[in-house]
């Protein structure tokens, strides 16, 4: 997937990179992504630690204490890394505020 930028001149060279350069929503291909609607994108935007009660509303029985996700935002941008807490398999002997995320890193730049 790398850009020769060889025989381009500098101004042809930025609008090269640019029509090749990725959506971030589309690294770390491996993570499960897990869409968000705009009112809790803007909570884990300022802080909010994903609950078990929210997690709840997506279809993810497989994930594990320890395994990555990301969320994207309901346009498709990448939002936040995470690290589940909480077996998604135990959430129903939860108490629904429970953390079952924790945040790694928030991408607060939404733009492509």
């Amino acid at each position: 997937m790398a850009v020769s930028l060889n025989n381009y001149e500098d101004n042809d060279k930025k609008n090269k990179l640019l029509e090749k350069i990725l959506p971030m929503a589309e690294l770390l291909p491996l993570l499960t992504s897990i869409e968000l609607e705009d009112h809790s994108a803007a909570k884990l935007r300022n802080g909010w630690q994903p609950s078990v009660e929210m997690m709840k509303e997506h279809d993810l029985p497989f994930l594990k204490a320890g395994d990555m996700v990301k969320f994207i935002s309901s346009s498709g941008y990448l939002l936040a890394v995470a690290k589940m807490v909480a077996p998604v398999n135990k959430f129903s002997e939860f108490d629904g505020k429970r953390q079952a995320a924790k945040i790694v890193r928030v991408f607060n730049n939404i733009s492509k």
